[in-house]
């Protein structure tokens, strides 16, 4: 690993087999995230997947995930994923797992996405927000 490259974890999420079918399985997921590492200068260094509905919250991978980010917070490590629905559909869901990352000592990173503006709301919509 070269000085300024990053350590990154993938987390690859389906619902169905249907998804994977529809080509969006967790190895098509997985092989965007490595794309996308390369590009950005990351070096994976351990890939966490499910099987499950996006509203499920308890979930194994992303369980053991946390677990890791934990074990590790002095690397600084970042999640990727191939996209935020790899999370959930649902936006309540995205921000309550992405907090949980933050939480354990993980940054988010994903194609097409800046977490600051999916994710930072000023005052005036957060106060909407709560109402």
């Amino acid at each position: 690993m070269n000085a300024q490259q990053k350590q990154a974890l993938v987390y690859c999420r389906m619902s169905s087999v249907a998804q994977a079918l529809r080509g969006n399985g967790l190895a098509v997921q997985r092989s965007r995230c490595i794309a996308y590492a390369r590009a950005r200068n990351y070096k994976i260094v351990e890939t966490f997947c499910d099987t499950l509905e996006s509203d499920q919250l308890e979930r194994p991978g992303f369980n053991a995930m946390l677990a890791f980010l934990k074990r590790n917070r002095q690397a600084g490590l970042t999640v990727l994923m191939d996209d935020f629905t790899r999370l959930a559909r649902e936006i309540s869901t995205q921000v309550q797992l992405c907090i949980a990352i933050e939480e354990a000592g993980g940054e988010i990173d994903a194609p097409g996405f800046d977490l600051k503006d999916e994710f930072d709301f000023g005052a005036a919509e957060a106060q909407e927000i709560e109402e």
